[in-house]
């Protein structure tokens, strides 16, 4: 084979290759997390995350987790285990001191047999939204993703590191108690 040839053949090659490589990770993943504690300890504690993928302008992954355990029965006078029972929690999602998003968790019951003595001591609340190249999905609860809008936006919120979170209790006679709350920190 010729020099020519050769060339042109190395640098399609090469830039097929630079291509793909560009399109399966040109961005690296941003992962943030946040450790969600009750003001009196142990009574609710959880965990919630949020990851993006971006690979480019139609291929990118979504992804926000959140997940409360309530304990049942605790020290704490003011919180009736009822009331967090038939009541609604909401997650609300801050950054600066502004509220932005707005995420309501929905009660998690495990079947399985080996969780049984757990589930009589905590109940387990979760929100699941995963948002996969514009379609959204929401596997547990729902977050509303713009406050100022009068209907509901559903989607993944835009959560950055040092925004704040904060899991209260809606309804009943608890009404407006946060259970928990935390800060977004990046991994």
């Amino acid at each position: 084979m010729n020099r020519p040839i050769r060339k042109l053949l190395l640098s399609l090659t090469l830039g097929t290759l630079a291509s793909a490589s560009a399109w399966a990770d040109s961005s690296p993943a941003t992962r943030i997390h946040a450790v969600l504690k009750g003001d009196t300890r142990g009574v609710a504690f959880g965990q919630a995350w949020h990851r993006s993928d971006v690979f480019d302008a139609s291929h990118f992954r979504d992804h926000f987790r959140l997940y409360l355990r309530v304990k049942r029965r605790n020290a704490d006078p003011s919180q009736d285990p009822d009331a967090v029972r038939s009541g609604e929690l909401v997650a609300t999602l801050s950054r600066n001191g502004t509220a932005y998003a707005e995420c309501i968790l929905v009660r998690i019951i495990d079947r399985d047999p080996d969780f049984i003595p757990e589930s009589r001591r905590f109940l387990d609340f979760g929100a699941a939204v995963t948002n996969l190249g514009g379609d959204v999905k929401a596997g547990r609860g729902t977050c509303d993703t713009d406050l100022s809008n009068a209907y509901v936006q559903r989607g993944v919120p835009g959560v950055a590191a040092g925004d704040g979170v904060s899991v209260r209790l809606v309804g009943g006679p608890s009404d407006g108690q946060v259970l928990a709350s935390g800060e977004f920190l990046a991994e």
